[in-house]
């Protein structure tokens, strides 16, 4: 009687890291629908809490940050409705925008704790600005508000944990980053913020080496 030989196949599967996300960017018409992916299946898929939102005026990325200043004198912001959202278990967290606050079409932009690099308050260079820096690009909001200024750096700075600087003039020299962040927020006459960790700094710096599109 023949005896089919017994062969066991081993199989190694590594973690899956891929992002639930869609990570996109601003482009310079924002009224063009075909720019834009629609936001992933994944809000159902965790718990989710808005930390904050509100209207601001954005800028389109600008890549070289060397010119900030002429880049934002010479381009028109557009307004967009912003919502800043935390997963309850603090994995992830999200930045979306529409065009108002009743608008079902949220778009989602590419700000999270791995491509989110830098945080600057700079509201001599626009009255209520601050850049944020994602993937080498810089990106310049507006806070309509001014009552709301603070609020959205600290909440933004808080749930990305980026590194935050705070600059008196307007400057073009990129992101230098702040030796202790609480200094930082002190300076800046910001409420006290949670202690900033260097493994979050490790994975900013990584996320500076990488651009993802």
């Amino acid at each position: 009687m023949f005896i089919y030989p017994s062969i066991t196949f081993c199989y190694s599967f590594r973690h899956i890291q891929t992002p639930l996300y869609k990570q996109i960017y601003l482009t310079d018409d924002l009224g063009r629908q075909s720019s834009f992916q629609r936001m992933s299946i994944a809000p159902s898929l965790s718990t989710e809490q808005v930390v904050y939102s509100g209207y601001m005026d954005v800028y389109p990325p600008l890549i070289e940050s060397t010119e900030v200043e002429k880049w934002v004198s010479s381009t028109k912001s557009k307004r967009r409705y912003f919502v800043l959202y935390k997963e309850t278990n603090g994995a992830r967290c999200r930045l979306t925008y529409s065009r108002d606050e009743n608008d079902t079409s949220q778009f989602e932009l590419a700000v999270n704790v791995e491509s989110c690099a830098g945080l600057k308050k700079t509201p001599n260079l626009k009255l209520n600005a601050f850049q944020l820096q994602i993937n080498e690009k810089t990106i310049i909001f507006v806070v309509p508000k001014s009552n709301e200024y603070n609020t959205w750096v600290k909440a933004i700075s808080d749930v990305f944990e980026v590194h935050f600087e705070c600059t008196e003039s307007q400057t073009s020299s990129g992101f230098i980053k702040s030796t202790n962040i609480q200094d930082a927020w002190s300076k800046c006459s910001i409420a006290q913020i949670s202690e900033y960790s260097k493994e979050n700094d490790a994975i900013n710096k990584k996320a500076r080496d990488v651009v993802r599109f």
